[in-house]
């Protein structure tokens, strides 16, 4: 949920990988973060570096995907960007859910 409250927003964090170019395609990298969200790649001195905007649940699982990729010689950082919409289907079906808790209705995942 955003600050106010509503459900009708999704976090959006700014992601900058560094990857190794001896020991992983950047490429590969990128895909790996979510090759929709890359805003771009700067190339230094044996490192590729990668920005994205990325939703965080996209991001929870990309430690372990980085140090596996570069074998330890890649590392990234994360900070909070911006709130998106959420898709109109979503919102309903988070606010049905959240209604129906607050009534004390036990609700199954799909």
């Amino acid at each position: 949920m955003n600050p106010s409250g509503a459900p009708s927003s999704n976090a959006r964090w700014r992601a900058q990988a560094r990857v190794d170019l001896d020991a992983i395609s950047a490429n590969v990298a990128a895909l790996h973060m979510g090759r929709d969200y890359v805003r771009d790649h700067l190339s230094t001195i044996g490192l590729q570096v990668i920005r994205a905007e990325v939703p965080l649940s996209e991001m929870l699982s990309y430690d372990a995907e980085l140090t596996s990729m570069t074998g330890a010689r890649g590392s990234y950082h994360m900070e909070y960007s911006h709130y998106d919409e959420v898709p109109a289907h979503l919102q309903t079906k988070i606010i049905s859910t959240a209604k129906a808790e607050r009534a004390g209705v036990e609700v199954e995942e799909v």
